[in-house]
């Protein structure tokens, strides 16, 4: 209610929002790779609230601890904040608005180069680690429950119709080829007001084929997510790249199974974190790589080093 003339002495001049919120750009090194630094402003007024342990959340739920750095005043997320931009692929000219919420907890929300709002993984550093690139070797693979988690993460409306089923190979059998299959014609039916996505059936179908891959090389497979498919990177289980691949590895060579071959950066971080760059989005492209597609990387020599790549879609 507005004061009266009379009460003005009485009438407060500012509002104190109940959730105070800066906002941070990244601009350089320091903050897209090993942290950022607190405005000293918010710092000189909410400091004292602040442990040293925080936790950042983010919309879709997930939280991270992050450990913050004092130093001559200044105040930095500083430990967990590079798994932190690493994770939700920060880059230069992104920004992100903290909300204080109280009890060193920040909601966090964060805007790519267009000022709009990215979209959230919904899995936890964990099981990125784990579950989602769902790794398999000749002597060790998925079951077919853990491989079906990968499918109900990106279920979307029952818009795709398989036109033709997958059929066994016809071809001589003299050798084992890695390759199975190519893949089917499909073709995409968009509902009015909703995105074209994987069907039961087609996501059943693909669910099948890759419970029942096999082959005498190493191999992984890996379900496509948003990010794989909007930020340009592939993550790729740490534990795989350093059972079979050399520390100085700093690219690899991706292969379907017509011979076209595409190279693509490899980068080994620190954290242990490991991911496919530069190369990636082109080969994302050229292939028509779709959200809960799912691609099996068999290694076939690791030291050029050259995986073939077998692709069961679902869209």
């Amino acid at each position: 209610m507005a004061c009266l003339t009379q009460e003005t002495d009485d009438c407060p001049t500012t509002y104190s929002p109940t959730t105070p919120h800066f906002f941070k750009i990244i601009v350089n090194d320091t903050s897209k790779y090993n942290k950022i630094k607190i405005p000293t402003k918010f710092v000189m007024k909410y400091g004292d609230g602040l442990s040293n342990s925080v936790v950042l959340k983010v919309p879709s739920g997930l939280e991270w601890e992050m450990e913050l750095r004092r130093y001559d005043g200044e105040v930095w997320f500083e430990k967990g904040w590079p798994d932190f931009s690493h994770f939700y692929s920060l880059d230069f000219a992104y920004w992100l608005v903290f909300g204080c919420e109280g009890n060193s907890k920040f909601l966090v929300r964060i805007f790519d180069r267009s000022c709009t709002e990215i979209d959230y993984p919904l899995q936890t550093p964990e099981e990125e680690e784990t579950d989602e690139d769902s790794i398999s070797t000749n002597s060790d693979h998925d079951s077919s429950d853990d491989a079906r988690d990968d499918y109900e993460a990106y279920s979307g409306d029952d818009s795709v119709q398989i036109l033709d089923e997958f059929s066994p190979c016809q071809r001589e059998t003299k050798g084992r080829s890695p390759f199975p299959c190519p893949r089917p014609y499909k073709e995409n039916i968009t509902s009015s007001g909703g995105k074209a996505g994987p069907s039961a059936r087609a996501k059943a179908k693909a669910l099948q084929m890759v419970s029942s891959f096999t082959s005498e090389y190493p191999f992984l497979k890996v379900a496509m997510q948003p990010t794989y498919l909007q930020y340009c990177y592939l993550s790729l289980r740490s534990k795989f790249v350093k059972k079979h691949l050399s520390k100085t590895c700093d690219h690899v060579f991706l292969r379907r199974s017509d011979g076209r071959t595409w190279r693509v950066k490899l980068e080994q971080y620190e954290t242990g974190r490991c991911r496919l760059l530069s190369g990636w989005k082109k080969f994302v492209q050229e292939n028509s790589l779709a959200i809960g597609d799912v691609c099996v990387f068999v290694l076939i020599d690791n030291i050029k080093p050259l995986f073939n790549v077998i692709f069961f879609p679902t869209a």
